[in-house]
């Protein structure tokens, strides 16, 4: 049986506007360099973490709360991550909106049998044609 092999259009859509909107965020920053090695280093990083398998992984959290100080440690560590959460709230509604989106497509690209080496670079360069259409809305038509 012969599977149809058809890029998921509408995720892969969806992650290219979320990528613009952090490339036209970016555009905007008063460093541009480091927060754009930044954002590509990320999307590289972001697209192998969501091409691997996590088969195996399902009982580290669970093998980490069986004593008392990993308990202590990971609510300490969860709630300073939510307090930076809500401080930098603007900055997270991007990064929340790209992993929604990343999640997605990779989900899609699942569904319809592509290879982990294939799906990641199917993201990342999807991913890099965002960001890039990001930073040209924002030169090249800026909204004064």
């Amino acid at each position: 049986m012969m599977v149809s092999r058809r890029l998921p259009k509408l995720s892969l859509t969806l992650l290219v506007i979320a990528y613009i909107n952090l490339g036209k965020f970016l555009s905007t920053l008063p460093s541009p360099l480091i927060s754009w090695s930044i954002a590509i280093t990320s999307i590289f990083f972001l697209a192998w973490l969501s091409t691997l398998s996590w088969s195996g992984e399902s009982g580290l959290v669970t093998r980490g709360l069986r004593s008392d100080a990993a308990t202590f440690t990971i609510i300490t560590v969860s709630s300073a991550l939510i307090s930076v959460v809500l401080l930098w709230w603007h900055f997270f509604t991007y990064v929340l909106l790209i992993l929604a989106a990343e999640i997605l497509a990779r989900i899609d690209l699942q569904a319809v049998y592509y290879k982990p080496a294939k799906a990641f670079w199917i993201l990342l360069i999807t991913s890099c044609l965002g960001l890039g259409f990001g930073w040209a809305i924002h030169f090249l038509m800026p909204i004064r």
